[in-house]
């Protein structure tokens, strides 16, 4: 008598209990294919299972975020023209604080010849490039309450915004001024000197 084979429980034949009772009630009551998640594979997003589908989210999201700023504009959102309004007003005092401290210094320094001249390029040309995130730490260093101007309770306002941008905007401003009085023609200031003009009326001119 030929002996049966034993089919162990990984034998692809193999009988597993409740199995049968299973397949017989998924055969009965097949899964609806209009319900939520159905013939989605698992570990994948539905909406960005198809391709393009991501793309086509992030264009969606830009898109909501442009129509909310232009909804916001429209109303004339307190809070976003009062930001609006807080930056112009600190670019603005920053930029004529640097412009008051830049022009003249790039005025003497491109019309003059003394002993320091070239450290002093050296320093604006060095400083032209200088990253704003080292600006900030040393700013946040110094108006920090452990800081050297930690005592004037000058960290996160108005103030020190305006100082950073100062500081950046200086060299720049500097910068450029020496550019342009170093191209400016030698004979209009041997001109100007010849009809009388001091110092100062020399510069501007």
């Amino acid at each position: 008598k030929r002996q049966g084979h034993h089919r162990g429980p990984h034998d692809p034949g193999a009988r597993i209990p409740g199995r049968d009772g299973l397949d017989a009630r998924r055969r009965a009551h097949p899964p609806d294919p209009r319900a939520p998640g159905a013939g989605v594979r698992r570990g994948r997003h539905p909406r960005l299972s198809r391709p393009g589908a991501a793309s086509r989210a992030t264009m969606g999201y830009l898109a909501e975020g442009i129509r909310e700023a232009a909804r916001l504009l429209a109303t004339l959102d307190p809070d976003v023209y009062g930001a609006a309004g807080l930056s112009l007003a600190v670019s603005s005092v920053a930029t004529v604080l640097a412009a008051a401290v830049g022009v003249p210094l790039g005025l003497v320094v491109g019309t003059s010849r003394f002993r320091g001249r070239t450290p002093i390029l050296v320093v604006l040309n060095t400083a032209m490039a200088l990253p704003t995130v080292v600006v900030g730490l040393v700013l946040y260093a110094l108006l920090s309450r452990r800081g050297l101007l930690g005592p004037l309770g000058l960290l996160y306002t108005p103030t020190a915004m305006a100082l950073g941008q100062f500081v950046l905007a200086t060299p720049l401003i500097a910068a450029l001024t020496v550019a342009a009085v170093g191209e400016a023609d030698p004979a209009v200031a041997k001109t100007a000197r010849s009809l009388g003009a001091g110092r100062l009326r020399v510069l501007a001119s």
